[in-house]
């Protein structure tokens, strides 16, 4: 079977089956008998520096492709015939020592670079797949390392990732363990997705500095927005905060939004009582403290839980935000552009947004493709002005960014004018 079919996401990952007899029965016929390494208890399973291809290894039958890969969102696998790379499954091995058979297998990606992941599929009786767990990977992009490997025990796997960021050494290293339980059948036990007790907010300080700020007529603070969660299928948990003039109270909006689609998917607005409950009235959005936000989202996200974990949002504490230019595996560049068209407001008689359209351009110095990744209309709506601001990349998929945007909104009696944080999704086709 020839797999150089094409791919989005720049990675190779090493897929791991967890499979009762009754499925290792019927897996027995799409096996080869050589060419198979043996997982034994206390190894440790990873991809060496050089040698993510793994030669000699034997490619999976069409069969075990389309039951256990084609259509495991997790996988690269739903991004095979986009033309971006190049992806190639083997069978790798087996581990021997627990109680039922198991599988692994590697998918080999190239674009630009080789890339690599392991990922732990668990399949059940009936041979369905139930979950997909990321053991180890190895990718190299354009300052910044990262390597992760998985040691497998009886009665637990052990994951430590290492991190090395930076232009030039010494290089920023962040380190991280995680054990994963595992049951007398070799199962790993599933948790609830877990949700940070309260979100960092995201720091915009350099993009939202005092010329900004005295431009387009603003208060002094900015809102606060923050990042909660992602899913594994991209989909953001975001919450952001409004200082409304008229009622003097902060109001809270949440978000769960598709970033490949760009659908709000679920969205909440405090009311006014909720907004005056938590804040009372401020003269001001300078008189509002962070412990604020941080009594208030201890008790609101006991009421937008279930809807979050339904989704399977969960917190990614390492993220950050960052300035564009964005660089996808270390040498496509892309910027980002914002075309805006303007009429006069009926009411107000100043000029405001009709129209904008966002864009990411790929290039440097010359923009060789614009792809459109947002657009809105308005009628009676007074934005002033609509500007990106910063990305943060998703933990998932690397072609996937959520893009910080700031608008600014006519104030109804005047300036000082709203600023009001949004996110939108951009994902590079």
């Amino acid at each position: 079977m020839n797999f150089n079919r094409s791919l989005r996401k720049a990675a190779s990952m090493v897929l791991v089956l967890v499979v009762p007899l009754t499925v290792e029965a019927q897996l027995r016929g799409m096996l080869p008998e050589e060419n198979m390494h043996h997982v034994y208890d206390g190894m440790v399973i990873g991809i060496p520096e050089y040698g993510m291809e793994a030669p000699g290894l034997v490619e999976v039958s069409d069969e075990f492709f389309e039951r256990y890969l084609a259509d495991n969102g997790k996988t690269g696998s739903s991004y095979v015939d986009d033309g971006a790379a190049t992806v190639k499954y083997h069978y790798w091995g087996q581990i021997d020592h627990w109680q039922f058979g198991h599988i692994i297998v590697q998918e080999h990606v190239r674009i630009n670079a080789p890339s690599s992941s392991l990922y732990l599929l668990t399949v059940g009786r009936g041979g369905q797949l139930i979950s997909t767990r990321k053991l180890a990977y190895r990718e190299h992009m354009m300052g910044r390392a990262m390597t992760q490997t998985a040691t497998i025990n009886d009665h637990h796997i052990e994951l430590y990732s290492r991190r090395e960021e930076g232009p030039e050494p010494p290089y920023d290293v962040k380190e991280e363990h995680e054990l994963l339980q595992v049951d007398f059948q070799g199962r790993v036990n599933e948790t609830e997705p877990e949700l940070s007790a309260s979100p960092e907010r995201l720091e915009l300080s350099s993009a939202l500095d005092r010329d900004f700020i005295e431009r387009h007529n603003l208060f002094s603070v900015i809102p606060r927005i923050s990042i909660i969660g992602w899913s594994e299928d991209d989909k953001l948990a975001w919450i952001a905060g409004f200082y409304d003039q008229n009622v003097g109270a902060v109001f809270y909006s949440w978000y769960l939004q598709d970033l490949k689609s760009n659908e709000i998917i679920w969205h909440h607005r405090d009311d006014e009582d909720q907004a005056l409950a938590h804040s009372g009235r401020l003269a001001s959005l300078e008189a509002v403290g962070s412990f604020v936000f941080e009594k208030y989202y201890e008790d609101a996200i006991e009421q937008h839980r279930d809807v979050l974990q339904e989704h399977g949002i969960v917190s990614h504490t390492e993220l950050s935000v960052q300035d564009f230019p964005y660089y996808l595996y270390g040498r496509m560049v892309f910027n980002v552009a914002v075309d805006v068209q303007y009429h006069e407001h009926p009411m107000f008689g100043v000029d405001v947004i009709e129209e904008v359209d966002m864009f990411l351009e790929e290039g440097a110095p010359e923009v060789s493709r614009r792809q459109k990744f947002f657009n809105e209309q308005f009628e009676m709506a007074a934005y002033l002005a609509a500007e990106p601001l910063a990305y943060v990349k998703s933990p998932h998929d690397s072609r996937t960014l959520a893009v910080v945007t700031a608008w600014v909104r006519r104030a109804w009696e005047g300036p000082p004018n709203d600023l009001i944080l949004k996110i939108h999704g951009a994902h590079i086709q």
